[in-house]
């Protein structure tokens, strides 16, 4: 799961449907269930913390903008090359 922007959530809905605690606590199951199984990790969350949640979320606070969805398209892409390239 990604950042999510809870002070837009409120303004939009007049309520929050996730918060970062969760979104962070889900993410550290979810790395641990990757980890137990040997799967790959692509930290998209990451990656929209190091682009800028406020710009890479749109004004619900949960869903990306088209440029968000481009950058994380592109992570996505690179993520699925290098897991070929190591096979």
């Amino acid at each position: 799961m990604t950042a999510v922007d809870p002070r837009r959530q409120l303004a939009v809905h007049n309520s929050t449907n996730r918060l970062n605690e969760d979104v962070i606590r889900y993410n550290e199951v979810a790395k641990q269930v990757a980890v137990d199984q040997s799967a790959a990790i692509n930290d998209l969350y990451q990656v929209v913390v190091d682009h800028g949640v406020e710009k890479m979320l749109g004004e619900d606070g949960i869903h990306f903008t088209d440029e968000a969805s481009v950058i994380l398209g592109k992570a996505v892409a690179q993520a699925i090359r290098a897991a070929g390239a190591s096979r």
